[in-house]
């Protein structure tokens, strides 16, 4: 009986090893983004990029705060921070370690100019092919009654 237990026991041991080595290897980055104003920029994109292997994540801004998980430990890490309308933010340098979950606060300074409004119109000026509805060109009668370069000017031999 004592040597069952023994082996019991030894079992359950053994058997927890494997597991406390199957960890959590990733980590995180969290932040939020005001603009200078302190008003949220909602939708302005954020994008991490390992700069030693060159494994990037990008996401957006939602409530005024983002996350981005996954990420591996080690660094070098470039951030950078992007909205319409503002000037890009970027924080270099920034490395990560194993069950720290980063924080960063980002502050965009609007850009001192206004959008230009842009206007597109188009226009078909094409003349419609009869068959309307694929690919073609319009050959005049005097370009087809004109010699071309694509018809030789020798016989072609026909092999049987």
């Amino acid at each position: 009986m004592r040597v069952v237990v023994l082996a019991v026991l030894w079992l359950i041991q053994s058997g927890s090893a494997p597991l406390s080595a199957q960890g959590i290897s990733t980590t995180a980055i969290r932040g939020t983004v005001r603009a200078e104003s302190g008003g949220v920029v909602e939708g302005s994109r954020v994008r991490v990029v390992n700069l030693a292997t060159g494994y990037a994540n990008e996401t957006r801004v939602r409530g005024g705060s983002f996350l981005v998980q996954g990420l591996p430990t080690g660094g070098p890490y470039r951030i950078v921070v992007r909205g319409l309308g503002y000037s890009a933010q970027v924080m270099d340098s920034v490395w990560l370690t194993l069950g720290e979950g980063r924080e960063v606060e980002f502050t965009l300074v609007p850009v001192a100019r206004q959008l230009d409004t842009v206007r597109v119109s188009a226009s078909d000026d094409r003349q419609r092919l009869p068959s309307a509805g694929g690919v073609g060109t319009s050959v005049s009668s005097r370009r087809a009654s004109a010699p071309s370069s694509l018809v030789p000017s020798r016989p072609i031999s026909v092999l049987d």
